[in-house]
């Protein structure tokens, strides 16, 4: 009966992580803190950001000034496409911790979403400028021309992305999009 073994599946997993969060709770701060985001990292893989603002925000109770956790609780915000408190825990992680590409590039997506494109825009190229090869950047540079109707630039950004990460379903997707526009006519 694969729905027994699948309750059990999950009744083991969820007992796991209540061992784990038992012995995190006896730790020290900063490990109650770690144990606190990597539960919230793993909800937010599992897509359940209500569970990882949860842990995140009990994260940064412990530890206010680690970037990494205002970082996963902007994520877990933009699953939510709660897009100022996104925009609001992103800015934390960008100012706690400058010239990260990754923190740039997802502040960048989070304020292209929230209408705020130019803006958005800018830090998508920053992050650029700080990993040109990075294949996540380049797709969000090619999302948000998309959306403004640059399908050319989408497509040269598109391309690129797809040459570096030739395994990953969202970025060849996102590629094959591109592709279905007309070359823009001047």
């Amino acid at each position: 009966m694969p729905g027994a073994d699948q309750g059990r599946s999950e009744e083991s997993r969820l007992s796991a992580r209540e061992r784990f969060l038992a012995l995190t709770e006896e730790a020290d701060e900063q490990r109650r803190a770690y144990g606190h985001a990597g539960l919230g990292d793993l909800a937010i893989g599992e897509g359940k950001p209500e569970e990882a603002i949860q842990h995140l925000r009990a994260a940064l109770e412990l530890a206010p000034l680690e970037p990494h956790y205002h970082y996963l609780l902007g994520f877990a915000y933009g699953q939510m496409r709660r897009w100022q408190d996104a925009a609001s825990s992103l800015q934390m992680a960008a100012g706690l911790q400058p010239g990260t590409a990754e923190y740039l590039r997802c502040l960048g997506w989070v304020l292209c979403n929230s209408d705020e494109v130019e803006r958005g825009r800018g830090l998508l190229l920053e992050a650029h400028e700080l990993e040109p090869r990075n294949p996540h950047i380049l797709s969000d540079l090619a999302a948000s021309c998309l959306n403004t109707g640059e399908y050319e630039l989408a497509r040269r950004y598109a391309t690129e992305a797809r040459s570096l990460a030739p395994d990953d379903a969202l970025i060849q997707s996102l590629g094959a999009v591109t592709e279905q526009h007309a070359p823009e006519t001047g």
